[in-house]
């Protein structure tokens, strides 16, 4: 872990550093450092480091590393779905197995002439699991690749992206909205969609069999608070998360409010009921700023969340958006309006929905800048 931080760590860029603790890649840094500076490793592994943007730094280790890297990629991801799940093809290990998969021979040759020289080899697209097989056992070697001419050669760019190489020009674009900057942005804001992690209690095609629903859990939940007993909740009637063991052990007593419940935008072109408070969902994020009651219009638009592997996509949303709206991962969500309420209820209160406003704000969604940015160029 030392060295992955020295390293593979030390040369990225990206925030998201826990994924390079992947034992996988603790394999690859560990036979890198076991082989000195001249040898061969070879792993059959997880393809994601291949292409992830957490692995930019693993990536520009290893070209410098190494002479020469063989990477011959069988995808089979099963963390998509539709066209693209299909383009993916069998899995390589089964029911087991949804990651993508590689094959990996690196080369250290203290005497080779060239360093880092990446070849590539993507198996091909509509592939089942047996077809997959047969190429691999036909191709037999690298020099089997090597002499049948499909190896293709990759020259990383400046970020250490070695597919999928990006277009500089994107960041001079403007940011669609960003919480975490001060620099312009299009959006003053956005949000994921409602994450309820009790979709079975919190969402239904029937407004009042989702009441009915609330109802019983509010019982089951105060019953517990009384009793102090979760052991005897009927997993039917609640689903307990430490979240709610802790409000129901500090004698909390739970009265849902029927306005919380709202129509819904649950999966792509399917409406549904939603009832969203700080007890029952895991978390509303902002979406309360977009939609603070059922009467509020607005529109907002949905797009797969960053890192999401599927292909993407847009979806408009004009009622309260499920997280899974716009996405099989997680959905993010632009507003046309936001809106301010001068509501008084505590954030994060696990017992207040969103209180009853005294009086309600529509702010434009679209920043000052971000309209002023579009009006110089056009």
């Amino acid at each position: 872990d030392d060295r992955i931080r020295q390293t593979y760590v030390a040369r990225s860029a990206n925030t998201n550093k826990r994924a390079l603790y992947d034992s996988y890649i603790r394999a690859f840094r560990w036979a890198s450092d076991r082989i000195g500076n001249a040898g061969v490793m070879a792993f059959v592994t997880n393809a994601g480091w291949v292409d992830g943007n957490s692995a930019e730094g693993m990536r520009a280790c290893l070209a410098e590393e190494f002479s020469n890297l063989y990477v011959f990629h069988l995808r089979g991801t099963q963390r998509t779905s539709g066209e693209q799940s299909r383009r993916e093809g069998g899995k390589i290990f089964g029911s087991g197995s949804r990651a993508p998969i590689a094959i990996s021979v690196f080369v250290k040759n203290p005497d080779a002439a060239e360093r880092g020289r990446i070849r590539f080899l993507d198996i091909g697209e509509y592939l089942d699991q047996k077809q997959k097989f047969a190429i691999i056992r036909d191709f037999a070697s690298i020099g089997g690749i090597t002499r049948a001419g499909r190896w293709l050669d990759i020259e990383p760019d400046e970020h250490n992206d070695w597919l999928g190489q990006r277009d500089s020009g994107y960041q001079n674009y403007i940011l669609t909205s960003d919480k975490k900057t001060s620099e312009p942005t299009l959006f003053s804001m956005h949000t994921r969609g409602v994450q309820t992690t009790r979709d079975a209690w919190c969402f239904n095609h029937s407004r009042d069999a989702l009441w009915k629903t609330v109802s019983r859990a509010a019982v089951a939940f105060n019953s517990y608070a009384q009793r102090g007993d979760a052991g005897g909740t009927d997993p039917k009637e609640f689903s307990w998360c430490q979240k709610t063991r802790k409000a129901a052990e500090d004698g909390r007593v739970y009265q849902p409010d029927e306005s919380r419940i709202f129509l819904s935008d649950f999966r792509p072109f399917v409406k549904s009921w939603l009832f969203t408070d700080g007890l029952l969902n895991w978390s509303a994020y902002r979406t309360s700023s977009l939609f603070p009651n059922q009467e509020t219009p607005n529109l907002a638009i949905g797009v797969p969340s960053r890192g999401f592997r599927g292909e993407f996509s847009v979806l408009m949303s004009a009622r309260m958006p499920g997280l899974y709206f716009a996405s099989t991962d997680c959905s993010e969500f632009f507003p046309l309006h936001t809106y301010e309420t001068t509501d008084s209820s505590a954030e994060g209160d696990l017992f207040s929905g969103d209180g009853q406003a005294q009086e309600i704000v529509r702010r434009d969604g679209i920043t000052d800048a971000g309209l002023k940015h579009f009006q110089d160029a056009y």
